[in-house]
């Protein structure tokens, strides 16, 4: 407890808890890596358990584990939901039971087709991925709403005969389903050129389950409606005009709005556009943000650990700070080092992240402890002939995650507890205008690190 590098990283004040930090190297060819290293980890946790009040693991391979299995959960729930939501809507507003399985014959198909070509063109279910069946359900359902609306009114026109209501079918609705089926195509498609390949990923497979989805129904629907579509949809006048309680809903909808359009036009076009103006000022409002632990619940296992960790130690999410200069042996002089001491400095003052950690900590801890154990002497010497003396009591594999070899480069190691990419950029644009006020103007630097990689992502999504 004596040691403040441990304090606060490793142990925590009070010493009632602690943290065992470990280092993988991530097979980028495993998909599997993350969520079979946490579990590995989980089960040697298990071991001890019982020999201590609460133990459990943190950090990117559980939150991608966990990730994972909700998305497979959410797969389970969100394809179900969206076929009940258009069956029962199918259901209610066509009263025909085979009249509303043709949306799903055509999108259950597709959905099995989209999969297969996830398969082979190795594209994974990912966050974005996984709501494409949904998609297509819902989506690649209006094209057979709009088919059997006009099978419905073409049965009536022909008198109950099939083939003849077939043929008024696709006169009426053909051009438009064609239309809407290559926009919406193109649409999803344009998705393709974003730089980020996770987007890509879900405009490929969005736009190739909406590209067969059309197909499937132009080909596949009229065959079904020839052998079992529904003989008559609905109620019916004998002028043909459709009394469903849908259609008798829309059109006292449409009677009201046109009346008050007619009767009240000032009210009606002063309404729009201060309605229009009220968004508009909520509209500045709108921010990027990344919230990686937005993903879950507030209530979740793993934000509990994240306060459980930023309360007794320090946050876990970590960047770095690189400040390059391009001359060796820069970063053994203590006015450059100083320079480093200032910056960590100016960090724990204005408190908008946990921690930090560089060589200057190092250092320093062996210059105090060389002055008998002074707390005045936890610092950078002055003595330019000390720092290789000190240097050569500390390991390389101790120092190499925060210097260069040749100790042009140095690091230092940040962690908070910002989740939000738009409290976490807030935070380094007040950091980086310290620095360029501050830093010697000859050093160079710059900010890295998974966060901020998912920063720019954010950023360049939004865009």
């Amino acid at each position: 407890l004596r040691n403040p590098n441990l304090v606060g990283s490793l142990i925590s004040k009070d010493g009632t808890t602690t943290a065992i930090n470990l280092f993988a190297e991530v097979d980028r060819q495993d998909r599997e890596f993350h969520v079979r290293f946490s579990r590995q980890v989980d089960e040697a946790i298990a071991k001890h358990q019982a020999n201590f009040e609460q133990t459990f693991q943190f950090g990117m391979s559980y939150a991608r584990r966990l990730i994972a299995e909700n998305i497979l959960g959410d797969q389970m729930s969100l394809v179900p939901l969206a076929t009940f939501a258009l069956l029962l809507t199918l259901i209610i507003s066509m009263r025909s039971l085979s009249g509303a399985a043709m949306p799903l014959i055509t999108a259950g198909t597709s959905v099995i087709l989209t999969a297969g070509f996830m398969g082979a063109m190795n594209i994974p279910i990912n966050i974005l991925t996984v709501i494409v069946p949904a998609l297509i359900i819902v989506i690649g359902s209006t094209e057979d709403i709009h088919m059997l609306s006009e099978f419905a009114e073409g049965m009536h026109e022909s008198k109950g005969i099939k083939d003849e209501a077939i043929r008024y079918m696709a006169g009426k609705v053909g051009v438009a389903v064609m239309f809407t089926s290559v926009t919406t195509f193109l649409g999803f498609l344009s998705i393709v050129v974003n730089e980020i390949t996770i987007l890509k990923q879900f405009g490929i497979v969005a736009a190739f389950g909406l590209f067969v989805n059309p197909l499937i129904t132009v080909t596949v629907g009229p065959v079904f409606l020839h052998f079992f579509g529904p003989r008559k949809i609905g109620d019916a006048h004998e002028s043909g005009t459709k009394t469903n309680w849908v259609d008798r809903f829309f059109h006292g909808v449409t009677e009201r709005i046109l009346w008050a359009i007619n009767e009240h036009r000032k009210a009606v076009l002063a309404t729009l556009l201060g309605s229009a103006a009220l968004i508009g000022i909520f509209l500045v409002q709108v921010q990027v943000d990344n919230d990686f632990l937005g993903y879950f619940k507030k209530t979740s296992d793993i934000r509990g650990r994240s306060n459980i960790l930023h309360d007794r130690l320090s946050g876990a999410q970590t960047f770095f700070i690189r400040i390059t200069s391009g001359f060796p042996g820069t970063f053994k002089n203590p006015e450059y080092l100083k320079e480093v001491e200032d910056i960590q400095r100016y960090i724990a003052e204005k408190g908008l992240f946990d921690r930090t950690q560089s060589l200057t900590d190092q250092i320093a801890l062996i210059h105090r402890e060389m002055n008998g154990g002074k707390a005045d002497f936890y610092k950078i010497p002055e003595k330019p002939d000390l720092i290789p003396q000190y240097l050569l009591l500390i390991h390389r594999d101790d120092t190499e995650r925060f210097v260069t070899a040749d100790y042009s480069e140095i690091n230092i190691l940040v962690r908070h507890n910002l989740s939000s990419s738009h409290e976490l950029s807030a935070a380094l644009q007040d950091l980086e205008g310290y620095l360029q006020k501050h830093l010697n103007p000859y050093l160079k630097f710059n900010f890295t690190g998974e966060n901020i990689l998912i920063n720019k992502a954010a950023d360049t999504m939004a865009r």
